[in-house]
């Protein structure tokens, strides 16, 4: 069965990259409703009334950084997955919006046609990310790995965070997971924030990425 994408929100500030987007990932059959606004003012608007499954953002934009709807979506009642399309490509912006929980970061310069795809990974629980930006987070896991003295291997995991971790790497929202597991909302949530102390990551895609470096994915 095909993936589908029932509504995406481009948040772009340039109306020819903006409109661009908007023409290609419309013509894509997988995706239902393709939504568009200019500036965080036009992006909580829209949020204010409707529901997106993926926001494709820009950082650099006139009222502030794209990067403040990340922790501001997941706030919503159904969460949307966030995948940033940036120029900027420096490291205090890539692992901040890593770190604020962005599923994925692509560079403009290197995206091409490969925009849809990425956010039907993401919608699949994988990260998507430029070859620049891994190489900037596997510097930063490598860092925060001697700072933590983590082990190569990782750290252990009981089997109920080893079974939400894989849950949580597939994409499941928490009461998804409570569903499955049949536990709590509250316990799901308990065990997420044990993983995410015991890898030193601070959203989930930072865990997904650092527990399969760590080979536990």
């Amino acid at each position: 069965m095909t993936q589908r994408l029932r509504q995406l929100l481009i948040v772009e500030d340039d109306a020819a990259t903006r409109d661009t987007l908007r023409l290609e990932l419309e013509a894509d059959v997988r995706i239902e409703a393709v939504a568009t606004a200019g500036s965080l003012t036009e992006a909580r608007a829209w949020l204010t009334h409707h529901a997106a499954d993926v926001l494709l953002l820009d950082v650099d934009l006139p009222d502030g950084s794209g990067l403040l709807l990340i922790p501001e979506t997941r706030a919503q009642t159904t969460p949307a997955r966030c995948l940033v399309l940036s120029a900027l490509n420096d490291e205090a912006t890539i692992v901040r919006g890593i770190r604020l929980g962005a599923e994925g970061y692509l560079l403009k310069q290197d995206a091409g046609a490969g925009v849809a795809d990425a956010l039907f990974e993401i919608l699949a629980g994988r990260p998507a990310l430029s070859p620049a930006v891994a190489q900037c987070i596997m510097a930063q896991l490598r860092e925060t790995q001697s700072e933590t003295s983590l082990s190569p291997t990782g750290p252990s995991l009981p089997p109920r965070q080893q079974q939400t971790l894989a849950l949580l790497a597939r994409g499941l929202t928490y009461q998804e997971i409570a569903e499955q597991m049949e536990i709590s909302f509250h316990t799901v949530s308990a065990y997420a924030q044990e993983i995410y102390g015991k890898l030193a990551a601070r959203s989930r895609s930072e865990a997904v990425f650092l527990a399969r470096e760590m080979g536990l994915l």
